[in-house]
């Protein structure tokens, strides 16, 4: 995310940076996005695309709504809690209409990949002057990942762009068959903070590297996503994701109405304590 200063809020890469709501429930998120979307002439990330109601969209239920889950993110390096408790939630759309099958991404193990390394450079052409003029601003973490993208070579940089529309019509393909992909939101519960490993199955593992296979191919391809909560693990929330082709919120908000219109999960608090 972006640093906030007196001098503004610093984007992180204006290449894969968006702006999403963050609310209580998919229908907040639609009222929200509803607010906010549409073409600005001014902005030239903005597109000029018609933006529907999406609140009127919302109570038209999922029957017959094509689902597919990506299995490959459930077989890799996840805690296989969240992955039954994400598993439970797609079994709850199926049983409200929608049809639900396995879908297989080609590559989409390496978009993670393509993603990350295109955005170090990004991510240090926004920061560099701050970079120079006020590199304690930056805590650790941060500043050792924009201090690297100034030793990725532009090479590196231009291959990411000719894969990045590789994995664009990868995509498109994919989504000829379905209207909305489903998967866990993040593999791993959370670490505290100060620590940047996390426990999975019995195994140590850093916790930036387990999240890109499951954030990053979807910011790869600019695909809209909805987090929605569908269970608990050792009293912290778990997220299945909803993903959808571009310009498809209205059809994931829909998916997630009908959703938590037969779950309580979002309304449902973790605990803010720690166990010891």
């Amino acid at each position: 995310t972006g640093r906030v200063s007196n001098r503004g809020v610093f984007p992180v890469s204006y290449t894969f940076d968006s702006v999403g709501p963050l609310a209580s429930s998919a229908e907040d998120c639609a009222r929200l996005l509803g607010a906010i979307a549409g073409y600005d002439p001014e902005d030239a990330s903005t597109v000029d695309v018609s933006v529907p109601d999406y609140l009127e969209e919302l109570g038209k239920g999922i029957s017959g709504m094509r689902i597919g889950v990506v299995r490959s993110l459930f077989d890799g390096e996840i805690d296989t809690r969240i992955a039954e408790m994400t598993l439970s939630g797609i079994a709850q759309l199926k049983a409200l209409g929608a049809k639900v099958s396995d879908i297989s991404i080609p590559d989409i193990e390496h978009f993670g990949t393509i993603q990350q390394a295109m955005q170090f450079s990004d991510a240090t052409e926004v920061h560099e002057k701050t970079l120079r003029s006020d590199l304690d601003a930056y805590g650790p973490d941060v500043r050792a990942r924009l201090l690297t993208g100034l030793y990725v070579p532009s090479s590196v940089y231009a291959a990411g762009q000719r894969a990045r529309r590789i994995a664009y019509e990868t995509m498109r393909k994919v989504f000829q068959g379905v209207d909305l992909l489903c998967a866990p939101t993040m593999p791993v519960l959370p670490p505290l903070i100060g620590e940047d490993t996390v426990e999975c199955n019995g195994k140590t593992m850093l916790y930036r590297l387990t999240v890109i296979p499951y954030n990053s191919p979807w910011s790869l391809v600019g695909l809209p996503v909805l987090s929605l909560p569908c269970g608990f693990v050792d009293q912290m929330p778990v997220g299945m994701a909803l993903i959808g082709w571009r310009f498809s919120e209205a059809d994931i908000f829909r998916a997630g109405y009908a959703y938590q219109k037969e779950t309580q999960w979002h309304m449902q608090e973790p605990s803010l304590t720690v166990n010891e």
